[in-house]
């Protein structure tokens, strides 16, 4: 039968030659297809493991990967623990290497120029380990150094992104000098820290969404910015992606038995892994759709060439049926000639993709894959299980579906059912999914605008709920030249601080010395106005920050002196209420400018002196996010004393037990100089 089907594919060899060549293209563009989505995987998991340094395994605390960002101190790795890690670590077969790495976020400036910063902290030497392994890896440079010197352990030094020196417009430095930036974030105690850093040289993190705020630094320097030698994660390396689950199932059994209290992720993580998993995602459904649809036409172009010879071998058939052939061997012998057509032509394909795939290895073509920003040398590595699965898929198709039509159009159904309703699910699969994704979205209307709140009527005016917010100010210190001790003292889950400042205040002045703890002594505050300054010990040049940023646990640099809420915030009288049986008015101050403390606030002014008992601090959407209470147990030095804050206790509004109070004592009148809140005088 073999022979027979072989000598009826020759008898027309034109439309056999034609049919064949269909499927060779078909085939040609699943593989080719299929090779690219395969390049694509290949790429993003090395970017995922080695340019972006996330190793094939990684070592969390438990719960670090949902409250590492918000509670750090709590959910880092200590020293101690980051040494065992290591050390069960290494002994597992196929680990090459383990280091420890810290994320961190803050404020990079340069000059008058600001940005936020997404921060890796790594050991220099492992870095560079991780990404020379990586260009091994894949035939594929991924290393993300791009220009200047390497880093070195122990130096301040950074990398910095090309978009973030345009962000900040850094220019070159002098012969033999590096442009240097300042970094200030909130230590793991919770308290404002500062540093100086060298710009050694520029990376690309290839990530187009972090690529305008990233910056690379020795852990050391990052672990000095926040006051700490905890590290966010252990880094595990091996010497082939594929033993990554074995290793991560042994890792987390010892850890389990061993240093209990950690657990063990892998490089496909969502949360570390999301560019893979997002980008594969897609690619998958793409190539499983086009896939089949290719298939599909090879399939049924085959089918129509057998129909076609049903058709023109009628009497060829019948005499075959005369002489004892049934029709389930007729089938056969059509199904043979399917399986030989789609066999052919799949071989042919085969052969089609290894040319153009050598072909590509040739020109050095790149292209850029999705939210990748750097341009990648396309390589098509199809391995022999691809080109078995197309032809064996081809050609069972083929065969089994020209087996049942050839029965079918032997019965007299001219007509081929099956084809009718393959077809149509063909189609209406693919008008729908186009129907879909031209169908516009539906999008539910906008709530309509909830009614603008009534105007008190008659008094107070305007003018007249802007003197009552003066007075409170005056209560707090906004108004005059006073010195006094501040004291703050925070309870977080990572457990309790205390800070405490020398305050010396003119007008809207301020300058605030820090005198414990000793670790922090010598840093200083400056404020003019709305503009704000942070200076310590070995900083080149003071930080500007904003008065938004915290300072020591719910308390805002802007909480330290600037209390002239009158002239920086619009008030509305909302009414009146109760603080702790004390009748109120009920003020709402919306800012009118974006360089204040807060967007909005409520104060609660006692109707008797008008002194804030209550403060609510709101977001720009209107959502408290902290409140505070103010007791006056103070008096204003002089003959005419006069109520003066002695207590300010912010509450968190979502969890009542993260809390800072801040204790006023020592208040005295002062004569400061203008030049005491001169900048250039800042840390001298």
């Amino acid at each position: 039968m073999w022979a027979l089907a072989f000598r009826n594919i020759w008898r027309d060899s034109r439309r056999s030659a034609v049919t064949m060549i269909s499927v060779g293209f078909g085939a040609l563009g699943v593989l080719l297809f299929l090779g690219y989505v395969q390049f694509i995987e290949r790429t993003l998991s090395a970017v995922v493991i080695y340019r972006q340094g996330n190793g094939h395994v990684q070592v969390y605390k438990k719960d670090a990967l949902t409250h590492l960002a918000t509670e750090p101190e709590k959910f880092s790795i200590d020293a101690k623990a980051q040494q065992r890690i290591r050390e069960v670590a290494s002994g597992l077969q196929g680990v090459t290497l383990v280091t420890p790495q810290m994320e961190g976020v803050g404020i990079i400036q340069n000059n008058d120029r600001t940005a936020v910063f997404l921060a890796s902290g790594v050991v220099p030497e492992d870095d560079r380990k991780i990404r020379l392994a990586g260009s091994a890896a894949v035939a594929t440079s991924m290393d993300d150094f791009t220009s200047g010197e390497a880093l070195e352990e122990g130096k301040p030094s950074l990398w910095l992104t090309k978009q973030l020196k345009q962000v900040l417009d850094l220019k070159p430095a002098a012969v033999g000098e590096a442009p240097y930036v300042q970094l200030a974030g909130i230590g793991f105690d919770r308290r404002l820290n500062a540093s100086d850093a060298d710009v050694v040289g520029e990376f690309s993190t290839s990530i187009e969404e972090t690529e305008n705020k990233s910056i690379k630094v020795p852990l050391k320097l990052l672990q000095d910015l926040y006051r700490t030698e905890d590290a966010s994660r252990m880094v595990v390396v091996l010497t082939d992606r594929e033993l990554t689950p074995a290793v991560s199932a042994q890792l987390q059994q010892k850890l389990d038995t061993e240093l209990p209290g950690y657990e063990v992720t892998t490089w496909k993580h969502p949360a570390i892994g999301k560019l893979y998993e997002s980008v594969m995602g897609f690619m998958g459904v793409v190539f499983a759709f086009t896939g089949v649809i290719v298939m599909l036409v090879c399939v049924l172009t085959v089918q129509n060439t057998i129909n076609i010879s049903v058709l023109e071998r009628v009497r060829e058939l019948g005499t075959l049926r005369a002489i004892g052939f049934g029709k389930g061997r007729l089938g056969g012998l059509f199904a043979r000639e399917a399986l030989i057509l789609a066999s052919l032509g799949a071989v042919g394909g085969i052969v089609s993709t290894v040319i153009v795939a050598l072909a590509l290895a040739r020109t050095n073509l790149t292209t850029t894959l999705p939210r990748l920003s750097i341009p990648v040398p396309v390589s098509i590595q199809l391995g022999a299980a691809g080109f078995v699965a197309v032809l064996i898929a081809g050609g069972v198709m083929a065969a089994l579906i020209s087996y049942r039509s050839a029965k079918k159009r032997m019965e007299g159904q001219i007509v081929d059912a099956f084809q009718t309703r393959l077809l149509s699910f063909a189609l209406f699969v693919t008008a729908t999914l186009v129907g879909l994704g031209a169908s516009p979205a539906h999008a539910e209307s906008p709530p309509a605008a909830a009614p603008a709140a009534a105007q008190p009527a008659g008094p107070p005016s305007v003018d007249a709920l802007r003197e009552w917010i003066r007075a409170s100010d005056l209560a707090r210190g906004g108004y005059g030249a006073y010195t006094w001790s501040l004291t703050i003292d925070s309870e977080e889950p990572s457990g309790r601080t205390e800070t405490s400042y020398r305050v010396d205040v003119k007008g809207d002045k301020a300058l605030a010395y820090t005198l414990t703890p000793v670790s922090s002594k010598g840093e200083q505050i400056l404020i003019q106005a709305r503009s704000m300054w942070f200076m310590k010990p070995g900083l080149r040049k003071p930080v500007s920050i904003s008065p938004r940023q915290r300072l020591s646990g719910q308390a805002a640099n802007g909480d330290i002196a600037s209390a002239q809420f009158a002239d920086n915030y619009d008030p509305t009288l909302l009414g009146e209420d109760t603080v702790d049986g004390r009748a109120v008015h009920k003020v709402r101050l919306m800012a009118k400018r974006k360089d204040v403390t807060y967007d909005q606030v409520i104060f609660y002014l006692d109707k008797e002196n008008h002194l804030a008992l209550k403060a609510e601090y709101l977001t720009t959407s209107g959502t408290p996010f902290k409140y505070s209470l103010m007791k006056y147990g103070n008096k204003t030095p002089g003959p005419n004393p006069s109520p003066f804050i002695s207590e300010l206790k912010i509450v968190d509004s979502k969890y009542a037990n993260q809390h800072s109070t801040l204790a006023y004592s020592n208040l005295k009148s002062a004569t400061h100089p203008d030049n005491l809140f001169n900048l250039a005088n800042l840390g001298r």
